[in-house]
């Protein structure tokens, strides 16, 4: 599904992915330091344009790359697996800075929750992922239960943000990610 518009952050922009991204998204699932907490990706960058333009037509299915006000890209973020207004974050693999990771993680909430309209988001950790744990956890996020991924054989841990915690924290958020800027 396209998002028609670019959101807007501090720092950073999140625009729809096009099928001309497919070797940046490649090139970065290859980097296993980055990805070894996510899926693993194989094949080729072919196929990853496929998946991008079948990603595209996908209802429920939002793909950003996230760039520096420049538009250099610098890594991604999903919204998908929609069921009403009420999905999962993921498919977050960035290279930025400490603050353009915040910043991307707070847009993506703005766009689900101010654009989408959701009630809450699902966002999922692997057990071990303690940065990603603490981050979910300092951002409003309340574990809900956990599974086996059968691909990979992951624990994965599940959590939910509802609109209450990303409203009651969004500003402290948002004041949070522009000091990191500054300081950076």
């Amino acid at each position: 599904m396209i998002y028609q518009g670019i959101v807007e952050g501090i720092g950073i922009n999140l625009r729809p992915v096009e099928e001309s991204d497919a070797e940046f998204t490649y090139m970065l699932r290859q980097d296993k330091e980055r990805t070894k907490y996510v899926h693993s990706v194989s094949g080729t960058v072919e196929d990853q344009r496929n998946w991008i333009r079948n990603q595209r037509k996908r209802e429920g299915d939002y793909f950003f790359i996230v760039e520096d006000k420049e538009g250099n890209p610098l890594g991604t973020v999903g919204y998908y697996d929609l069921e009403g207004k009420n999905g999962e974050m993921g498919r977050m693999v960035i290279n930025g800075s400490y603050a353009q990771n915040c910043d991307a993680i707070l847009q993506l909430r703005r766009f689900a929750f101010e654009i989408i309209g959701a009630d809450y988001v699902r966002c999922t950790a692997v057990n071990g992922n303690k940065p990603v744990i603490a981050q979910l956890k300092r951002l409003g996020a309340v574990q809900t239960s956990s599974y086996i991924d059968e691909k990979d054989g992951f624990e994965v841990l599940v959590f939910q943000v509802k609109r209450e915690a990303y409203e009651a924290r969004k500003d402290k958020i948002l004041k949070l990610v522009q000091r990191s800027y500054e300081i950076a």
